[in-house]
């Protein structure tokens, strides 16, 4: 596994283009798509722009066509350091129905998306001014070069007014020309730019050090408390069990008193005890997949655009299956599971087949659309085909692997003495909503983020502050742990021994926060609209809130677990 994650970052590592003297720039179209609404993306020959007739499509890779690329080759024709002044690709009298969806194009302030071999650029196709509708029908590519190694360093693709046309009338009859010019600038830079200038980026030095600060502040606070907790109430109070020492702090008495008559209950196996284990293992499998992601993004893996980042995501998820195996079936066989095969199939499908399942939806819509965003049949049989032949052997093996583990002493004991009905617990639903805070304050310090991620993702953004991520990931996973902690001691105190789901909430109500902030992203600032859009949003955001509540959930249940373990542990008596 350690092999082929290596090859695919020799794969993909930033590098240059490198392309001899006077040779051809290839310059592909790919897509267009409404200003607001970027998933609502059509093939550019879709729409009544001048096309070549011999126009042919670009071999492109699994996760360009993940990410609704779908290149062609176009009229426009460069080499390098070859200036074109003004060349006119194509010019005719446009039917009354293709001047309607020209001025759609205008109304909806439509972007196009190209291609200058490897290097994205965009630009509007049309747009609106003060009533007024104006079609773009002249192009100004601006490309970046090094003469001494005679490579590409990055373009862009410019628009005028002056050569931008009013097609506000319906009732006129149109005869439009379209044409391009191309400009090639020297540059000192001796590597492809990791961005492009067709499009806004956010680099890594736009860091948000305010809300940085504050969240290592509350980390810190809550990882102090925990620490007290379980040093202080753990290591003195419940290792007393058998000895009767009293502290002469009534409150701590009462408490201690509280979490030792539970010995016994707190270790009852849960219900669902597999769909728990299962969730474990997902989420900590997720967990290795942003680690990796963030690692693989600030060393500047994804440069190409999206496609490369798909296609690692793919790549990833795919080889680091057998951990969700190994942990999953570890956790199970330590709480007592006895239907390992049952387990491991859980863990293989439980956040495959939702997003399967809703991708494949939102799939046949696109399909009737003729939305680029719709999978072609054999990039979805090469998916699913990973998945069958890869992930799901890898999760079996790793399920295999930890097939050893032993039932846990306590939780054996606690199964094996407890008889009759459990005692009922009090305030058991006020118990619940007090779990939901648990993803409270790791929202709060991601919040900040959140509207640069979501803008990447549902916006025209290309999002590079892979480090800057990784450090706001790293604060929430501490943030959920210490939490969880202390909300599960408190659950003790309160004679809640139900704390096994509880505890997996407490991070995985993480969901829930990120469902809400989604809602208020989609109302008050993206400027979405219309039934395609809200589908692809709603759709996959759903998808992004599983992913977020099994990777908390499995934080927080851990360290829960890590602290009930070790407080209890310390009662035993040899």
């Amino acid at each position: 596994m350690t092999k082929l994650l290596i090859l695919l970052l020799a794969l993909t590592i930033v590098g240059t283009y490198a392309i001899k003297n006077k040779d051809k720039i290839n310059i592909y179209v790919n897509k267009v798509s409404p200003w607001a609404n970027p998933s609502e993306s059509y093939r550019y020959y879709s729409l009544p722009f001048c096309r070549p007739d011999n126009a042919q499509e670009v071999s492109e890779s699994i996760g360009e066509k993940l990410s609704g690329n779908r290149k062609m080759t176009s009229h426009y024709e460069t080499f390098l350091q070859t200036t074109v002044e003004k060349k006119k690709i194509c010019g005719r009298e446009f039917t009354r129905e293709e001047m309607d969806t020209f001025r759609r194009i205008a109304r909806e302030n439509y972007l196009f998306e190209f291609f200058v071999e490897d290097i994205v650029v965009g630009n509007v196709a049309g747009y609106s001014r003060d009533g007024v509708l104006y079609l773009v029908t002249h192009l100004v590519f601006n490309i970046w070069y090094n003469k001494e190694t005679e490579s590409l360093i990055t373009a862009d693709v410019q628009v005028r007014d002056f050569e931008s046309i009013d097609i506000t009338d319906e009732n006129k009859k149109y005869y439009l020309t379209f044409s391009y010019s191309v400009n090639y600038i020297e540059s000192e830079e001796t590597a492809t730019i990791n961005s492009n200038k067709g499009y806004d980026t956010y680099f890594s030095d736009e860091v948000h050090w305010i809300t940085v600060i504050s969240g290592v502040s509350m980390s810190s606070m809550l990882w102090l408390l925990a620490f007290i907790i379980t040093i202080k109430v753990s290591k003195t109070d419940v290792s007393d069990t058998y000895i009767g020492n009293d502290t002469g702090d009534s409150k701590v008495d009462d408490d201690k008193s509280k979490i030792k008559s539970l010995r016994n209950e707190v270790f009852l196996r849960p219900a669902y005890s597999n769909v728990l284990a299962a969730a474990t293992g997902s989420g900590v499998q997720l967990m290795l997949i942003v680690i990796l992601m963030c690692f693989l993004g600030t060393s500047g893996t994804y440069y190409s655009g999206r496609g490369s980042l798909y296609t690692t995501a793919v790549v990833i998820y795919s080889l680091t299956a057998v951990i969700a195996g190994v942990v999953s079936s570890r956790v199970y066989m330590f709480i007592g599971g006895k239907l390992q095969s049952l387990n491991i199939i859980f863990t293989a499908c439980l956040f495959p087949v939702p997003l399967f399942t809703v991708a494949f939806l939102i799939n046949i819509f696109a399909w009737v659309r003729s939305l680029t965003s719709a999978l072609p049949f054999v990039t979805i049989i090469f998916v699913l085909f990973m998945w069958a032949v890869v992930t799901i052997p890898l999760t079996i093996f790793g399920g295999i692997t930890a097939g050893r583990t032993k039932q846990d002493e306590l939780i054996a004991d606690a199964n094996a003495n407890v008889k009759g009905t459990p005692r009922v617990i009090p305030n058991e639903l006020k118990s619940w909503c007090f779990a939901l805070a648990g993803g409270l304050l790791p929202a709060t310090v991601m919040y900040i983020e959140l509207y640069y991620i979501f803008t990447a993702v549902w916006g025209h953004k290309i999002y590079t502050m892979w480090g800057m991520l990784f450090v706001y990931f790293v604060l929430c996973l501490n943030l959920t742990a210490c939490s969880s902690v202390v909300l599960t001691y408190n659950h003790l105190v309160n004679l809640d021994y139900k704390w096994w789901w509880k505890s997996f909430l407490h991070g995985g109500s993480m969901a829930l926060y990120l469902w809400a902030y989604s809602i208020y992203y989609y109302f008050a600032k993206s400027g979405m609209f219309g039934f395609t859009q809200s589908l692809f949003y709603f759709g996959y955001t759903s998808m992004a809130c599983l992913f977020a509540g099994l990777l908390f959930g499995s934080v927080s249940f851990l360290s829960s677990l890590s602290f009930v373990h070790y407080m209890f542990e310390k009662s035993k008596v040899n």
